[in-house]
Order: C-alpha cells, then sequence, then structure tokens
C-alpha cells in the first residue's frame, strides 16, 4: 500500500501533468489563424509570404497555428517581416511579399560562422567596403575537404539597409592564406574534383585583417 506522502505527491504530479496539457491546448487555440501553407506561397489571415533563404540566429517562439503548422517568429525580427513555418517534419524560411529585401548598400548584419551574428560598427562597414570594391586581379588556390572552420575560414551572410536576417550569401569564405586576409566569392567557385575545389581569391587590405583578428570570430 502506497503512504499518504506518496500519494499527494502523485496527485500533484498527475495534476500538474493535466495543467501543462490544458494550457498547451488553450494556447494552441488561442494561436489558431486563418489561412494556408501552400507549394508557392503561404498566407496568414490577410497577409501573404513568400518562401526565401536567409540566415538568422535561432527559431524564436511560437505567434500562430495554420492547421498543423507552426509560424514561429525569428529573435532579430519583431516585426515578423521574416518568419519560419515548421512542421513535425519540415521546415521553411518565409518573407512577406509586400517587403522587397535589399541585396547592396550599406550592411546592416552579418553571420560570421556558425551561429554568429553581429552588429558591430567596425565589421559593417568593413564588409560594406569590402563588397563594393571592385576587384581585378585574383590568384587560384584550391580547397581540400578538410579546410574550413577548423582553418580560420569563415563563410560570410550580410544583410543589407536595415534587413534583419542574412540575405546575401556571395561570400564563400573569409580568411587567411599564407598570413594574408583574403576573400573567396561563391560564384567564382569551380566544382569538386576528387577532394579538391578551385577557387580564386582576392586579398584583402590590412586594415580589414585588423578588425576581423580584433573580434574573435576567427579565432
Amino acid at each position: 500500500m502506497l503512504n499518504k506522502k506518496v500519494k499527494i505527491f502523485i496527485v500533484i504530479i498527475f495534476l500538474f501533468f493535466l495543467s501543462t496539457i490544458g494550457y498547451t491546448f488553450l494556447q494552441h487555440r488561442s494561436l489558431e489563424r486563418d489561412g494556408f501553407v501552400g507549394i508557392e506561397r503561404v498566407q496568414m489571415e490577410d497577409v501573404n509570404y513568400s518562401y526565401e533563404k536567409y540566415e538568422f540566429t535561432k527559431n524564436g517562439k511560437d505567434i500562430a497555428y495554420i492547421g498543423d503548422w507552426k509560424i514561429k517568429e525569428i529573435p532579430e525580427d519583431p516585426s515578423h517581416t521574416f518568419l519560419v513555418v515548421r512542421s513535425f517534419m519540415d521546415q521553411y524560411t518565409i518573407v512577406r511579399e509586400d517587403y522587397i529585401i535589399p541585396m547592396e548598400g550599406k550592411v546592416s548584419c552579418a553571420y560570421i560562422g556558425k551561429d554568429n551574428r553581429t552588429e558591430d560598427k567596425k565589421i559593417l562597414q568593413a564588409f560594406t567596403e569590402i563588397l563594393q570594391k571592385e576587384y581585378i586581379k585574383g590568384t587560384d588556390f584550391f580547397i581540400t575537404n578538410d579546410v574550413g572552420a577548423n582553418d580560420g575560414f569563415r563563410h560570410v551572410t550580410v544583410g543589407y539597409e536595415g534587413c534583419p536576417v542574412g540575405t546575401d550569401s556571395s561570400i564563400y569564405y573569409i580568411g587567411k592564406i599564407d598570413s594574408k586576409w583574403v576573400i573567396i566569392f561563391r560564384d567564382e567557385l569551380g566544382e569538386w574534383k576528387n577532394d579538391k575545389l578551385p577557387v580564386t581569391y582576392y586579398e584583402l587590405d590590412d586594415k580589414y585583417g585588423e578588425i576581423f583578428e580584433e573580434s574573435g570570430f576567427w579565432e
């Protein structure tokens, strides 16, 4: 026979379990919205969203449910212009159809490597200048399968003119080759052959290297 304390404990656990289920159910009901998740677009009440790939840090809280789909916010975008659509199996990123994504100009945010977002003014100004520069003479180089974050190279994705997420992934790598800071652009990559990828890199001004060194993102 169970003693009285054990019985009370079991009752408390059971009530807590029921209250959790009830809260989840009520929260779900309160966030239910009219709309649909289609192949080409998403509609939530009277707002249309289109599918778009972009860089962000992590999913935020649930802001709506459309059928079996969760609509989740992105912490860096409180305006909910950019959102995540998620089901049990799938996840997609979407943006409001009436928002025109800026693809040039002043860099307003940058994602460096994995899950590193920055709005540091010096770094953003460096990327703005680097992306506006006209590069003429490059150097051929081979990247192997083993080259990556552990070798000091970092992928960089940026957003422009107040855009809160990373929409331009044209920078494939920034890092050091032979002690010199260089940039490799995605649209100048060759094709993998065995374990080698031919690329062209361009040397960066020393002042940018100093900024990157100080940032800590390339450690």
